[in-house]
């Protein structure tokens, strides 16, 4: 099993990126990144979204740790000859209850567009 930061830790040295070129590909600072992977802060859903389409990796398996069957297929198919070993299922022990990862996945299942929606109307609420 493993957390958020172990999976962004596991998943940014599988592609071969130091914490500096991932980083700057995310446009944050070093610091920044050394909190995501040492679990002392969380990435927000707007670096969630980046650091998951940087490394090519499921956004909700991300946050969570489940994959779904069809990420596993892909997995199989489009990534055959790296390295990336992915854990099937993860705990998210008091960080994260079922209802916040259902949300998570929810949101996740939306469309780029709609994601952008729901975190404008977020801000708008809390203006």
């Amino acid at each position: 099993m493993s957390s958020l930061h172990e999976r962004i830790t596991k998943a940014r040295k599988t592609r071969g990126l130091s914490q500096a070129n991932f980083a700057e590909r995310l446009g944050v600072t070093r610091t920044a990144c050394s909190h995501w992977e040492t679990g002392r802060a969380k990435p927000s859903t707007k670096h969630i979204e980046k650091i998951a389409k940087l490394l090519g990796i499921d956004a909700n398996w991300l946050i969570s740790g489940v994959r779904t069957k069809s990420d596993r297929l892909a997995d199989r198919t489009e990534h055959s000859n790296t390295n990336l070993t992915l854990e099937s299922r993860a705990s998210y022990p008091g960080l994260f209850d079922r209802e916040t990862q259902k949300v998570a996945a929810d949101y996740f299942s939306l469309s780029r567009g709609q994601r952008k929606l729901v975190r404008d109307l977020i801000k708008a609420l809390h203006s």
